[in-house]
């Protein structure tokens, strides 16, 4: 009889339960880790390109940014390509500066509907939430991970705005939709119209919006 008295209960045991929990930390952290060297050679890639800055490479940032690389567009005389350059810089030292314990995993959060996202006031000790939608997104090209977390990174404070000096911050820009348009079932829409509209209006506009800047990192290796 004593052999018919096993209970078996549908909740994992505590052990279970930290198993499981590990198996999904470990996850997170070889998926980040691949993000993150990832992210590495695309900004090596585009810093080379900007100093490079041949026929190719203009044509291809004018398409991405509607506006010629040369052409000034702050009061100190500053071009866009000189401009762009530093914000790749700023978030190339961002991107060295972090650990992957510094990728904070939301990606369970229940109805969210976010990739990642920042808190931008800060100007050290930086972290990103890495969210739901994260988990659906390519490691690299259009709307993918990598041109994600530049997008992120691109927030944080900039100090001396009119100095460039990687050392100084982020980029300090923001998700623009001046018309306060939303769509709940694509809530992402109004911003990459928004900023399509920017680049068709050739407006310098572009350098302080992040759904501009990521486009430029939707590259692939």
């Amino acid at each position: 009889m004593s052999g018919d008295t096993k209970v078996t209960s549908g909740k994992p045991s505590k052990n279970e339960g930290n198993i499981i929990k590990q198996a999904v930390t470990n996850d997170f952290k070889k998926m980040m880790k691949e993000v993150y060297d990832e992210q590495g050679k695309v900004l090596q890639i585009r810093e080379e390109e900007l100093i490079r800055w041949n026929s190719k490479d203009q044509i291809e940032f004018k398409k991405i940014f509607g506006m010629d690389g040369n052409a000034v567009i702050d009061k100190n005389g500053h071009t866009a390509k000189e401009i762009m350059l530093d914000g790749v810089k700023r978030i190339k030292a961002i991107h060295k500066g972090l650990d992957i314990t510094d990728f904070i995993n939301h990606t369970d959060d229940k109805g969210m509907i976010y990739a990642a996202n920042v808190n931008a006031s800060k100007d050290s000790n930086y972290t990103i939430n890495i969210g739901p939608r994260f988990l659906k997104q390519s490691v690299t090209g259009k709307d993918s991970r990598v041109s994600t977390l530049c997008h992120e990174m691109s927030h944080f404070i900039k100090h001396e705005p009119f100095k460039l000096d990687s050392t100084q911050g982020g980029m300090n820009t923001n998700d623009d939709n001046p018309k306060h348009d939303y769509d709940h079932q694509y809530p992402e829409r109004v911003y990459v119209n928004y900023a399509t509209e920017l680049v068709n209006k050739h407006s310098k506009d572009v350098f302080n919006n992040a759904y501009n800047i990521e486009r430029y990192f939707e590259i692939t290796p």
